[in-house]
């Protein structure tokens, strides 16, 4: 269990639902005193020219004292940051673990407080994006270490944020080798023999791509008719498919129609169309 701050409750005790800690761990708190309080309501007042230098210097300031997951706790009760700046959080972690050698932090450490189902994991993101941007691509070791970071796939309740693990993997990736490269990106995803982890990967990749300008030019079906991940390409093709009920049936391709049948019915679902969604399938 972690002593846990929340304004309305006070501190009280919660069970902790990430991954286990290990004892080392120097950014985890699992008990705060009572008179210490994170008001981590001065993140509002944080300039964006400034954001990440601030936050930085409330990482200083606040881990030693609160850890973390206290942070992230406060941030996540407060609900008043963007999702870009949810990302941030994890990447600038990654800074504090860079400028604290002597701390011994290390990336399996920054992964366990990351752990948990809240902030829609982009705290999560942020961290394995950073870690592999600052490792690079080109090692030899690539494919262990995409392991290491997301080692818990089998543990029990965690496959969802494993899932989010392997997606912030293929964030890092498609950010790393940008839109011209993106096939390569993708080949990338194929190098773990999972095929859970293959499409996590991808629709991290995927995610990148649609926020590139070109991705609104391409046709309807391009690139997720030429990929060999069309369920996680056909997910950020939302534009396109709410042309008919059934867009997916101009494809005659048994594969890629039915991933642009998952894609389709995951857009539905993300936006609260959930009956047609589940008459989509059922067809």
């Amino acid at each position: 269990q972690i002593t846990l701050y929340s304004p309305p409750r006070g501190f009280h005790k919660v069970p902790w639902r990430g991954v286990e800690i290990s004892e080392d761990n120097l950014l985890f708190k699992g008990f705060i005193n009572s008179s210490l309080h994170v008001n981590c309501e001065t993140f509002a007042n944080f300039q964006e020219s400034k954001w990440d230098r601030d936050v930085l210097q409330f990482y200083q300031e606040w881990i030693p004292q609160v850890g973390y997951n206290s942070i992230i706790d406060c941030l996540a009760n407060a609900r008043t940051l963007e999702s870009s700046q949810l990302h941030r959080l994890g990447s600038i972690l990654v800074d504090y673990h860079m400028q604290h050698k002597e701390k011994n932090i290390t990336p399996k450490h920054l992964i366990e407080v990351n752990s948990r189902n809240v902030l829609n994991h982009a705290p999560l993101h942020g961290v394995v994006w950073q870690l592999i941007e600052t490792r690079g691509l080109e090692t030899s070791n690539r494919r262990e270490f995409f392991e290491q970071l997301c080692w818990y796939q089998n543990e029990d309740q965690m496959g969802d944020v494993w899932i989010s693990c392997v997606h912030g993997i293929g964030h890092a990736i498609g950010d790393l080798l940008g839109y011209e490269r993106r096939t390569e990106a993708l080949n990338l995803c194929e190098t773990v023999d999972d095929w859970d982890w293959k499409y996590s990967c991808a629709t991290g990749v995927f995610m990148v791509l649609y926020k590139d300008s070109r991705w609104g030019n391409l046709s309807k079906w391009l690139p997720c008719t030429e990929s060999q991940f069309p369920a996680s390409c056909f997910r950020f093709k939302d534009s396109h498919l709410y042309t008919g009920n059934y867009p997916c049936d101009d494809l005659s391709d048994s594969y890629h129609h039915r991933g642009c049948v998952w894609g389709h019915a995951f857009q539905l679902k993300r936006f609260y169309r959930v009956e047609q969604a589940g008459e989509f399938c059922a067809r």
